[in-house]
């Protein structure tokens, strides 16, 4: 019988112990089930199961219960009560603000890396894997790796859990056509980021964070740092609806210094015909650029889906990235300011519009 739990935040954690066991930790459940067959398996040994992320406030301290598996029910429970993707909870649940899940197709979170932990630092981990399908994407380039290249990150607000990407060589290498085909169809696309970067390459194009090939290697989704004369440090949005469109692109209105964390928006409305860019939950003013198509018509991709492109030595981005989500529509100005305090206390000195 445990003699106590405790449930935190960020993400959320459930530590009990028993008379015969050291400490146990589960963190974000994701079934009943699992966790039901993860505890018959070990009895009662320490283990740790991580297996995905939400974000409550410290919600209990119970010093009676009944068992491991009611007090999971309990924290799922919760968990879902705090993660419905529409804003607060619902039914009396935590009102601490949660990422939106609706219309959420591809997420990666350093924080948990493929649902469980932060890896080690550095490279022993070449993988990133997406927490909605479990798809992998592949680490490319890093070797040697250190504070310059890697996994990165204490934790700390001074030192949030990131991947860190050199500027020479470094990607992730999600897959071809594997964006591409989970946003087919799409009247928007939204792509939410975490991302800083540390130096710039000196061209319009360069410094880019994210590739999606709408068809053979043509770009239908690009965002840059732009790295040219006064427009360094702005972001650019750039993309195609099909492959017959020329590449439309907005660049920002804001302009951003090196080292500095930024809660980064990207949204494409084909239905509209739009461009649009937010920073840390503010919208700018939205570009019209004229997609042919009124949806995001996926061709055959012959390039694979990238975090930073890599056509060129100065397409790579020098920089570090934390946390990415891909949404199949467009997300409202409430939902954009929601996903920036959803994760805003991870890094330094941050707020939310």
């Amino acid at each position: 019988m445990p003699s106590y739990f405790q449930i935190y935040r960020r993400p959320l954690t459930i530590l009990f112990s028993t008379r015969h066991s050291a400490p146990i930790r589960l963190t974000a459940p994701r079934s009943i089930g699992f966790v039901r067959n993860q505890l018959t398996a070990s009895a009662e040994s320490a283990f740790p199961v991580t297996l995905g992320v939400n974000t409550l406030e410290t919600v209990a301290l119970l010093k009676r219960y009944t068992s491991p598996i009611l007090m999971c029910a309990f924290a799922l429970l919760l968990a879902r009560c705090g993660s419905n993707g529409g804003g607060s909870g619902g039914g009396g649940g935590d009102t601490t603000p949660t990422t939106v899940t609706s219309g959420l197709v591809y997420q990666l979170d350093a924080a948990t890396y493929d649902g469980s932990a932060f890896p080690a630092t550095g490279c022993a981990t070449l993988t990133w894997t997406d927490l909605i399908s479990a798809l992998t994407g592949t680490l490319t380039g890093f070797a040697g790796c250190g504070s310059t290249s890697g996994w990165n990150g204490t934790g700390a607000t001074a030192d949030p859990y990131r991947l860190v990407l050199d500027g020479t060589n470094d990607r992730v290498d999600l897959g071809t056509g594997t964006l591409g085909t989970k946003l087919a169809g799409a009247s928007a696309v939204t792509i939410d980021f975490w991302v800083r970067y540390s130096t710039l390459e000196s061209g319009k194009y360069d410094n880019n964070l994210i590739y999606v090939s709408v068809d053979g290697a043509k770009a239908g989704l690009w965002i840059n740092f732009r790295g040219d004369g006064a427009n360094a440090g702005k972001l650019l949005i750039a993309g195609r609806s099909q492959t017959t469109d020329s590449f439309l692109e907005k660049t920002g209105a804001s302009s951003f210094a090196s080292g500095t964390w930024i809660h980064l928006t990207g949204i494409f409305n084909f239905g509209s015909g739009e461009l649009n860019l937010a920073y840390d939950g503010s919208l700018e003013t939205a570009s019209s650029v004229g997609f042919t198509a009124a949806t995001y018509t996926q061709g055959t991709a012959t390039a694979s889906d990238s975090l930073t492109y890599y056509n060129a030595a100065t397409d790579y981005l020098n920089g570090d990235i934390a946390y990415v989500g891909v949404y199949n529509r467009e997300l409202s100005p409430a939902e954009i300011s929601q996903n920036c305090t959803a994760l805003k206390d991870r890094f330094p000195s941050h707020t939310c519009n």
